[in-house]
């Protein structure tokens, strides 16, 4: 007899059923694949896998398990529909949904398939590390990966000096194999963006991961991709600081304001488009305005960094903030004409 349930039916069925063997054996297969991955046991994972299943999906997960086993991981747990981690760069340990099918061959289960949802699931990776954190990426993405791991750490102390050093200061920066991936960890709206930080909890964070998008990010000059990574980094280490009603022009005109700071360019030249022409705070950060209002997001934060500790300012505005327009404008037109 051989049936498949699909993860969240196996975990409603097994779970109201009149024999709970079955249910234990499932169990058992998650916490041997655990231990298969934690022991660095090739032959204890591959024996989970349906004897069944196609040679495509046996040679994924024995790639899979290579992966993962290269990865520093100090927490690692399968559950019948997530994925528990840590990486050695996290604070504590995150959770991933995952999607099992499983068959039952003679009262014994097996994995038969699933979906991939993290980079690990995609390609073999390559993990690069420096001394504040690490780069994940796949074969071909060594010249990007090179570039973004000699930033990483200049980055790290670059944020801290603006923002202190109350952030773990380890990031983990994931550069994705191909737009599907891409998709996968950032969704579809924001694929087009040539980076952006991720989080899977916020109070207290959990799972903090830069990704990198290789199509827009690989062209960058070499400033272009450190204001990039300074940018986004900056997200990782005001995340518990940032509530859900902070002001957008503050949130991303803060992290712009770090990204550039120190690095000698004007305001000109980090802000083309800027006119002193200003009446209202930015506010369209998703529309075809969208590099006009980051820029003036910057401008203003560099106007209210005279005055003040733009960092504490940060973290003591996480609601509507009243701004002095007239201020801001004259500050613009002595700066840029």
């Amino acid at each position: 007899m051989r049936r498949l349930l699909g993860a969240l039916v196996a975990v409603l069925l097994l779970a109201g059923s009149s024999q709970p063997v079955a249910g234990r054996s499932v169990d058992e297969l998650l916490r041997q694949r655990t231990e298969a991955v934690l022991t660095h046991n090739e032959a204890m994972f591959t024996a989970g896998i349906d004897p069944d299943a196609s040679e495509p999906f046996k040679a994924a997960q024995q790639r899979l398990f290579r992966n993962v086993t290269a990865l520093p991981i100090t927490t690692w747990r399968y559950d019948r529909d997530h994925l528990t981690y840590a990486l050695d760069v996290d604070q504590r340990p995150t959770t991933k949904p995952l999607t099992f099918r499983f068959t039952e061959h003679a009262g014994r289960w097996y994995i038969a398939d699933d979906k991939p949802a993290l980079p690990w699931d995609f390609a073999p990776i390559r993990v690069d590390r420096t001394m504040n954190g690490l780069v994940i990426s796949h074969p071909g993405d060594e010249a990007l990966a090179a570039r973004v791991l000699a930033e990483l750490d200049p980055a790290v102390d670059a944020v801290t000096e603006v923002w202190g050093s109350g952030w773990p200061r380890k990031v983990a920066v994931v550069i994705p194999h191909n737009p599907d991936e891409l998709r996968e960890l950032v969704g579809p709206v924001l694929s087009d963006v040539a980076g952006i930080a991720i989080s899977d909890a916020v109070d207290p964070p959990a799972g903090q991961r830069v990704v990198i998008n290789p199509d827009q990010a690989a062209p960058l000059s070499p400033v272009e991709l450190r204001v990039l990574i300074r940018h986004e980094f900056t997200h990782v280490a005001a995340r518990q600081a940032t509530r859900d009603t902070a002001p957008m022009w503050l949130v991303e005109g803060f992290a712009d304001y770090v990204a550039f700071h120190g690095s000698g360019m004007s305001l000109r030249q980090a802000a083309p488009l800027l006119t002193s022409d200003v009446a209202a705070v930015p506010t369209d950060f998703a529309g075809p305005k969208r590099d006009l209002a980051y820029q003036q997001a910057y401008s203003l934060c560099l106007y209210l960094a005279q005055h003040q500790d733009i960092a504490a300012f940060y973290r003591s505005h996480q609601s509507q903030v009243d701004i002095d327009v007239t201020g801001w404008r004259e500050f613009l037109r002595q700066a840029i004409g």
